[in-house]
C-alpha cells in the first residue's frame, strides 16, 4: 500500500504517504546537519580545560557549564537552531576524557546539593508530621 499506519494516533495522522514520510525524514536530516555544523565551528577550538592540549575534533564533546542551567540537549533529537544558539551560551567545549572528569564531579556536586536541599528542617517538617529529635 502506498500509506503505512502508524499506531493508536488520532485518525487526522495515523496514516502518512510515504513519499511524505521520506521528505520528512531527509529534511529533519537535512536541519540536524545544520545543527552538527554549528556545534563544529565550536568543536574547532579545542578543549576548554586550560591544562588540557587535546585538538582532535572527533574528540570534543559539548557540556553544560552548570548542568542545572541544562533545559536541552544540544547534540540529540531535533531542537530548533533557535534553541541550539540560546543553549550554547552556557556550554562548553571539552575533549572525552575531560568531560568524563567534570561530569562525575559535576554528579557529585548535585548529590550533594540535593541532600543539604531535602535534608533542611523546613523541607523535613514539610514532608513528615512529626520529627523526633534524639
Amino acid at each position: 500500500s502506498h500509506y503505512q499506519s502508524f499506531g493508536n494516533k488520532s485518525p487526522d495522522t495515523t496514516t502518512k504517504c510515504l513519499t511524505c514520510r521520506y521528505k520528512e525524514k531527509l529534511r529533519r536530516k537535512k536541519g540536524r546537519a545544520i545543527i552538527n555544523k554549528y556545534l563544529d565551528t565550536f568543536k574547532v577550538k579545542g578543549c576548554a580545560n586550560p591544562l588540557c592540549e587535546e585538538k582532535r575534533v572527533k574528540w570534543m564533546e559539548i557540556d553544560h557549564i552548570d548542568p542545572l542551567t541544562k533545559s536541552i540537549c544540544v547534540t540529540q533529537g531535533q531542537p530548533s537552531m533557535k534553541l541550539v544558539m540560546k543553549e550554547m551560551k552556557v556550554c562548553q567545549v571539552l575533549c572525552y576524557p575531560c568531560h568524563k572528569d567534570k561530569t562525575a564531579k559535576d554528579r557529585v556536586d548535585i548529590v550533594a546539593w540535593k541532600k543539604e536541599q531535602y535534608s533542611t528542617p523546613a523541607y523535613v517538617s514539610s514532608q513528615v508530621s512529626i520529627v523526633y529529635i534524639l
